[in-house]
């Protein structure tokens, strides 16, 4: 299956209350790979009557994957100022994606296109981005698939293993080795670590109680996302306690989507449930950005739109004592709740002394 740029397009420019919208290649910025499929230096004008322009330097313009833009090439001694002000027409209303260009950027539309008023189209993106299609959800599946494999392949590791890092090399270097990057910076959080929500470490010594691995993949620049907490030793009564209420919470969080439930109802569902301990949103849109829409949070009051993918990611953290969180990334497909990471939620005790796992939950 490949993407459809020209659908992706054509739904912007319906939505589109201007004459013209533009986009330059920035770090923080995937709403022009989204239209072209092109990592790179380029700048996209998508006009609401005429045909989109794409500008790229001639050694790169074969890489785009959108081929029905039309591609102006840089590299004939013609600066890009000078392409731009070629085909844009003075005095017309832009829309700017602002929170992802640059105030030098800015500066160099100001610059060159003479309009009369300019726009924040971050919202419209962010709506447009939310609704998958069939490509978008087949990538992002693929990379939960594997993120599934590369975790079982390394609980059975863990017992050799002594610190956090080396979990967590070990989980990069198996994505490096199937060609992957990573969706984010690898978190394996050991005892008290895992109270810590973005904890960034990962050098401790691996301690007996909970250990929170919480990773990613990337498949074609789409992202996976998903967390599991292990224990490490014999966990107390109150221990398998608190997980499974975790795990229940988690469950019945999945179910309230299905019934079509805002994010607003679910995460104070949850909240009441899980108490102070519970520090966090529910969860986060997943795609080309490993945080995107929909916000699946107290701050939602919409229900989730057909084909949105986003995490369920409850947890309880105790200072100074332990964390724990559980994470699917899920997709909304016909009134149902699709789970994408099926790695095994029930508790996995890892006994690292005699080099065993409770292996009936593998």
């Amino acid at each position: 299956m490949k993407p459809d740029y020209s659908n992706r397009i054509k739904q912007f420019r319906k939505k589109m209350d201007l004459d013209l919208a533009c986009f330059i290649s920035e770090k923080s910025n995937t709403n022009l790979y989204y239209f072209t499929g092109f990592k790179g230096f380029g700048v996209l004008l998508i006009f609401k009557k005429s045909p989109p322009i794409f500008i790229v330097s001639r050694l790169d313009s074969c890489k785009v994957q959108n081929k029905k833009l039309k591609l102006l090439v840089l590299g004939n001694g013609e600066k890009l100022s000078e392409i731009i002000k070629k085909n844009v027409k003075k005095k017309l209303i832009i829309g700017l994606d602002y929170p992802s260009l640059s105030i030098k950027n800015y500066n160099f539309f100001k610059k060159v296109i003479n309009f009369s008023k300019s726009k924040d189209i971050s919202n419209l993106l962010s709506n447009l981005r939310e609704r998958k299609d069939n490509y978008e959800i087949e990538q992002i599946e693929r990379a939960c698939d594997i993120s599934c494999d590369i975790l079982k392949k390394c609980i059975k590791k863990i017992p050799f293993f002594s610190d956090e890092s080396e979990i967590k090399q070990f989980i990069e270097l198996e994505a490096k080795k199937k060609g992957f990057e990573m969706s984010f910076e690898t978190i394996v959080a050991s005892e008290k670590n895992g109270a810590k929500i973005h904890y960034e470490l990962c050098n401790d010594k691996l301690k007996k109680g909970f250990l929170v691995i919480d990773f990613g993949i990337k498949i074609n620049e789409y992202c996976s996302d998903m967390t599991r907490t292990f224990y490490l030793g014999v966990p107390s009564s109150k221990e398998i306690e608190m997980y499974e209420k975790v795990r229940t919470v988690q469950d019945e969080s999945i179910e309230k989507f299905k019934l079509n439930l805002t994010p607003f109802e679910i995460d104070t569902y949850v909240r009441q449930i899980l108490g102070k301990e519970y520090i966090h949103s529910l969860g986060h849109g997943v795609g080309l950005d490993i945080h995107e829409n929909p916000g699946i949070s107290i701050l939602n009051k919409e229900k989730i739109v057909e084909n949105a993918v986003f995490t369920i990611e409850p947890g309880v953290y105790f200072e100074n004592k332990y964390g724990i969180r559980i994470e699917d990334t899920v997709v909304k497909q016909k009134n149902t709740i699709k789970a994408l990471t099926l790695f095994t939620k029930e508790l996995i005790i890892i006994d690292c002394n005699k080099k065993i796992i409770d292996k009936k939950n593998v």
